[in-house]
């Protein structure tokens, strides 16, 4: 194969490769995992204020962040707006970009075939799958590192000036991307004695050439790193506060048993890549290994095959040193494995199964078939696949690591907007949920103490409340004279609940003009105005609106049956609104909206839903009126549309 047709060979794999993690990337970006996770949502806060004209070096809220991700975001929100989307495209573009730059690195040290072996491991992994989807500044630091050593490999190879020159800008910038990389001097120390002492100590030439070298790299990566070491010098709390809290080195972490935390964590961080992984939902799909089975193989093969080769191969030294110390952000932290501390080791762990299905393919026999390797690479992406888009999303709990429901909240505020109603929203509500302020303007929305609610003077209006404070003192405030909705809204469970529960509830006012004929009458001036039952994926969904020309003498029940055969066979009774505004309280005029979901699967297509009114102080239902105002039935009956 001549050296045209190995470049074009070359280029196509790679396009093709580049074209899958592409698409795993950027598959569901803003909505896969659903929500916008707090720490996520202060990197927005703080793009906002980029935008604004507030400048800084390093990001002091959220326990201090590095800049470079901060600025990315900026630049992203201010083309698409206050999204999710915006706030997660930089990641994704991160990590697509980290599958290149793997290449370029792989290539110089270890050839063309491994470089696009490495390249195709990492583009199919769960562990940057899954980086590409969140907002976290973690996912720089494998792009800085895996560029820092193609420029540093480059020039060890050509001697130039011009290589270790942006080895070392580079380098530098990556102290700008994620606190993980406060251990990578150690990792630049360990291999400049390994090549010194394995491959320089014989050779006086080679040694003053990477001198020189090493001096342009130096002086770089320290003009790059001098504007942060300065910041650091002078507001040290804020850039290293956030170490002591994690530390095992704090008493409250290891449980004054320093040894044994360190013994276990190093044994959790070791068999993060095939036996379990990060149980955070917000890192990872809970457990889940770094690699699958077949890969995971692959990754221990290569660990053993660049132990063979550390004596030949700089590259392999260089591999396994590295390795061994970036995972110890992860081990001298609490929970270990953590899959963001971890990150400093991607890319370079997706060469060891390179060099171990590039040694495999070498061989005589059925291995050296494209197909072997295109197999192996296919069960990694169809492992990729299943966890991540199908079963992860599943889960109910991964929205609520990511903090679903006020994003739900905004987007239920900005639906209210777009439709020119007014929107009120708990000030409890908004100081709790960061991305609640990221998506909305506090200029739009009208931010209340509950305690002192006030009534709009007209048209549309939407409360968004605390559903555990003393929330029906909001009752007074709807405007009278309305259509009245209260709903739960989305559910959230914190990560120490025990439990789900509503995170909000929303109150909705609207004037009307006109109504319908009721579809019934009941006693006590109630009227039913609207009746539909609609049958479901799970059940019977159930709409009712109710309007109330005085307010009732006793609190009722609406009971809501489902007939079978004429037979009862399931329910969803409750008070009116979810018992969110009981009958007691209804005010003249009012007219109320009612659903109620009766859940029930084994639907023969005879199915009824019979409906009224119940009073259980009394132990009676209300009766429905005939057109003289008599007593005609107690319930009545809706068809399943």
């Amino acid at each position: 194969m001549n050296r045209l047709t190995t470049r074009a060979s070359t280029l196509l794999t790679l396009v093709v490769i580049l074209a899958v993690a592409a698409i795993l990337r950027f598959w569901a970006l803003g909505s896969l995992p659903f929500g916008l996770y707090r720490d996520e949502a202060f990197n927005g806060l703080d793009a906002l204020n980029v935008l604004r004209g507030d400048f800084a070096l390093y990001f002091a809220a959220n326990n201090g962040r590095e800049p470079i991700f901060i600025y990315l975001i900026a630049a992203s929100v201010g083309v698409l707006g206050r999204t999710p989307l915006a706030a997660r495209l930089p990641a994704a573009f991160a990590s697509l970009l980290t599958v290149p730059a793997l290449y370029l690195m792989a290539r110089e040290l270890w050839g063309r075939r491994v470089g696009l072996i490495s390249a195709a491991v990492l583009a199919v992994t769960l562990w940057p799958v899954h980086l590409a989807h969140v907002s976290f500044r973690a996912v720089l630091l494998p792009l800085f590192l895996a560029l820092t050593v193609w420029q540093a490999a480059r020039g060890w190879q050509s001697g130039h000036k011009k290589n270790w020159l942006a080895a070392g800008a580079l380098y530098g910038l990556s102290f700008y991307t994620y606190l993980a990389v406060r251990f990578t001097p150690l990792v630049v120390g360990l291999v400049a004695g390994y090549v010194w002492l394995t491959f320089l100590r014989p050779n006086p030439q080679a040694r003053r050439r990477a001198l020189l070298g090493a001096s342009w790299f130096i002086i770089a990566a320290v003009l790059i790193i001098l504007p942060l070491l300065l910041y650091t010098c002078f507001h040290w709390d804020i850039v290293m506060g956030r170490v002591g809290q994690a530390s095992v080195l704090n008493p409250a972490i290891s449980g004054g048993n320093l040894p044994g935390t360190l013994l276990t964590n190093t044994l959790k961080a070791l068999g993060m890549f095939f036996v379990q992984g990060d149980r955070i939902y917000r890192h990872n799909v809970p457990w889940r290994p770094v690699f699958d089975p077949a890969i995971g193989l692959c990754f221990a093969v290569g660990i053993i095959l660049a132990l063979r080769q550390a004596r030949a191969n700089a590259g392999a030294g260089l591999a396994l040193l590295w390795t061994a110390v970036m995972l110890l952000p992860t081990i001298l932290a609490e929970d270990s494995p953590h899959f963001l501390r971890a990150a400093g080791v991607l890319p370079v762990i997706a060469v060891f199964p390179a060099l171990a299905l590039e040694a495999l393919i070498q061989k005589p026999g059925f291995l050296k078939k494209p197909g072997f390797l295109l197999g192996v690479l296919l069960i990694s992406l169809s492992s990729t696949v299943y966890d991540y888009f199908i079963r992860y999303p599943l889960d109910p709990k991964t929205a609520y690591w990511f903090d679903s429901a006020g994003v739900s909240l905004a987007r239920e505020a900005q639906d209210a907007l777009n439709n020119s109603t007014q929107v009120m929203i708990d000030h409890r509500l908004w100081n709790d949920w960061a991305n609640l302020r990221f998506m909305l303007a506090k200029d739009q929305v009208n931010v209340f103490d509950p305690s002192r609610p006030t009534t709009p003077e007209s048209g549309a209006a939407l409360w968004l409340v605390w559903p555990f404070d003393d929330w029906p003192r909001m009752w007074p405030a709807l405007l009278p004279q309305a259509q009245i909705e209260i709903r739960q809204g989305a559910l959230y469970q914190g990560d120490k609940d025990q439990q789900a529960h509503p995170a909000y509830l929303s109150l909705r006012a609207s004037p009307y003009s006109s109504l319908p004929q009721p579809v019934a009458q009941f006693e006590q001036g109630i009227q039913l105005l609207e009746a539909k039952a609609v049958q479901g994926d799970g059940g019977v969904n159930v709409r009712l609106v109710w309007r109330t020309e005085s307010t009732p003498a006793q609190p009722f029940i609406v009971f809501v049956h489902l007939l079978q055969d004429g037979q009862r066979v399931a329910q969803g009774d409750s008070a009116p609104a979810g018992g969110y505004y009981p009958a007691q309280v209804w005010r003249p005029g009012d007219v109320i909206v009612d659903e109620h979901q009766i859940d029930w699967t084994d639907f023969k297509g005879n199915e009824q839903v019979l409906l009224g009114l119940y009073i259980p102080e009394a132990d009676q239902r209300l009766n429905v009126l005939d057109a003289a105002g008599q007593p005609a039935a107690d319930s009545i009956t809706l068809n399943i549309k």
